[in-house]
């Protein structure tokens, strides 16, 4: 069997992922475990050190700024939504 794994952000959501593809590792030798997170996020220290693998795609938040910095930032956002998702997909197929 086949899973992918997504979660970030905080250890509270990367932690309990750990643990769960863990327990099904032990379940199922057979299980082959891919995480997905994002780039240079916690994720990436943490899942390695537990044996997973990891990839990543790089995400960025939306700014509440009607700024001319903070419209920059959302156009970036955007162009990481469409980058993001084409990356996802070839994680998928890959």
């Amino acid at each position: 069997m086949k899973l992918i794994f997504t979660c970030g952000g905080t250890a509270g959501h990367i932690n309990p992922a750990i643990g769960i593809a863990g327990r099904l590792c032990e379940l199922l030798p057979e299980t082959e475990i891919l995480f997905v997170g994002a780039e240079g996020m916690m994720e990436t220290e943490l899942i390695p050190k537990e044996g997973f693998d990891i990839r990543t795609i790089r995400i960025s938040n939306l700014s509440r700024s009607f700024s001319l910095q903070g419209i920059k930032h959302n156009l970036g956002t955007i162009h990481h939504v469409v980058s993001g998702i084409r990356e996802a997909r070839k994680i998928i197929q890959d």
